[in-house]
């Protein structure tokens, strides 16, 4: 209830929830469109390049990566 009231409030959106995937429970990514930009997310994926030089996880969990499509409106 409270993600939801947030995203209301701010006029955001999870990127996984319009691309059609789960939610992570840990990290989201959200976004927003501005007045002069127009954001459009493409893919969303786990970072498991994110590596020490051990080739161990920089942290307990994976980071997220989202490749968008932007437009600029002037």
């Amino acid at each position: 209830a409270t993600l939801q009231l947030f995203l209301q409030q701010t006029n955001m959106q999870v990127v996984a929830r319009v691309l059609g995937q789960t939610p992570d429970l840990i990290d989201r990514v959200m976004w927003r469109n501005g007045t002069h930009v127009q954001l459009d997310p493409q893919s969303r994926r786990l970072a498991t390049e994110m590596r020490d030089a051990s080739g161990n996880p920089l942290s307990d969990h994976e980071g997220i990566v989202v490749n968008f499509v932007w437009q600029f409106f002037p």
